[in-house]
């Protein structure tokens, strides 16, 4: 199945759009951990993930089940002053 990865303010390893946006080849019924570990984006710069617009705890990325279309959205951390 397919899912877009947006990324915002993320690099993404390999190839990506300029506007941070990446289609995913995934396995049916992956979590969306299992889609960020095959991405390539370590955990430390996906600090805050999107499903469809709605936020998904790191403690529920494992259990949270992907569906056909889905767009995962990924902020890193925020620092600043």
């Amino acid at each position: 199945m397919e899912i877009t990865l947006r990324l915002i303010a993320v690099e993404f390893p390999g190839e990506t759009a300029p506007n941070g946006v990446r289609v995913l080849e995934i396995d049916e019924q992956a979590s969306l951990q299992q889609a960020l570990d095959s991405s390539g984006i370590p955990n430390a710069q996906s600090y805050m993930t999107l499903i469809n617009d709605e936020a998904v705890s790191i403690a529920d990325r494992p259990a949270r089940i992907l569906n056909n279309g889905d767009t995962i959205t990924i902020f890193p951390p925020i620092k600043g002053g």
